[in-house]
């Protein structure tokens, strides 16, 4: 009898310390060494593939040790699909956590200020968020658009320039909506110090996309936004070449004197006021301009050729005198 129950114990003790040299197996890392492994959990995985997948990838050592780890704390039905970045330094029970709790591998993704709504739509099919189609689908959803109180064909000119992180294959509706609640943010405080401001958000916009698309720099948004202002003042027409380009399909980067005379309410040479709508998505300094141009009486501005900057005249005589020098050399 003592015999058996030495030997039961001595099983016992061999079966503990098994167990412990399993345990302490399981919640090895793949590698002493830290880095980052992207992998891939599908939808609809079983535990046994997402383990198999792992192991594969190099991020765990052993998929039937993973395996034991999700078992052994009732979380291998809790994992998460997505694309995960992965540290095979991470012990298996660290890197089950981050899969059950869906800290998914974010991708940045900046929106350039100026950015149309259709270079938005190819900027994030090209980084694998969603296809254009979709994107501009969204961007034109009434039902999401009145989510933000905004009356208007479309997003164009809300899709506020930013740098943002999306998961992969993230959707159309789910990229505009995080773009929709950035501007709504970060035009927040701007909005209320401008609620009595007699144009209404939306030509405010209008006007920010125009300023944007003309500065040659954050110094010149006030500036150029005070000359619109004074011909709206005084019933001229704005004249902008950039709301002429928005109006032309596949434009191929050189205006014609004929593209000026486009019969389009977007050709601010040919309809006084502002056009229908934003023409690209401004940023913050812009907006800012819109709200608050500089107190300036120019009517006019030429471009100064390689100095990337802008002539700003009071008269037309000055203008034409500044087009001679800076457009034709001197000439004419």
């Amino acid at each position: 009898m003592k015999k058996l129950l030495a030997l039961t114990a001595a099983a016992f003790v061999v079966l503990i310390l098994l167990l412990m040299a399993a345990l302490k197996e399981a919640n090895a890392p793949a590698s002493p060494a830290h880095g980052s492994i992207t992998v891939m959990i599908a939808p609809g995985m079983r535990l046994s593939q997402t383990a198999k997948t792992l192991e594969t990838a190099g991020a765990v050592k052993s998929a039937a040790t993973f395996v034991l780890v999700a078992k052994l704390h009732r979380l291998g039905d809790k994992i998460k699909a997505g694309e995960y970045e992965l540290d095979p330094g991470q012990k298996p029970v660290e890197m089950l956590r981050q899969l059950v709790e869906g800290r998914v591998k974010l991708h940045p993704l900046t929106v350039p200020e100026g950015f149309t709504m259709r270079q938005i739509a190819e900027l994030t099919a090209a980084n694998g968020l969603c296809s254009a189609a979709d994107f501009l689908k969204a961007a034109t959803d009434q039902k999401l658009l009145a989510e933000f109180g905004i009356n208007a064909a479309s997003a164009e000119g809300y899709l506020m320039p930013e740098t943002y992180h999306f998961r992969k294959n993230t959707g159309g509706t789910a990229a505009v909506r995080a773009m929709l609640s950035m501007f709504m943010k970060k035009t927040d405080v701007l909005r209320q110090q401008h609620r009595n401001q007699p144009l209404t958000l939306h030509q405010i916009i209008t006007l920010a996309s125009i300023v944007e698309k003309e500065a040659a720099g954050p110094d010149e948004y006030p500036v150029i936004a005070a000359v619109f202002y004074n011909r709206l003042r005084r019933a001229m027409p704005l004249q902008a070449d950039p709301t002429v380009i928005y109006a032309i399909p596949d434009f191929n980067g050189n205006i014609r004197k004929k593209d000026l005379s486009i019969d389009s309410p977007y050709n601010t040479y040919r309809y006084r006021g502002l056009p229908p709508g934003p023409i690209a998505n401004p940023g913050m300094g812009a907006l800012e301009a819109a709200y608050a141009p500089a107190s300036v009486e120019y009517l006019y501005f030429v471009a100064m050729g390689k100095i990337k900057k802008h002539y700003f005249s009071a008269t037309l005589k000055e203008h034409n005198e500044a087009v001679r020098k800076y457009q034709l050399g001197g000439r004419g």
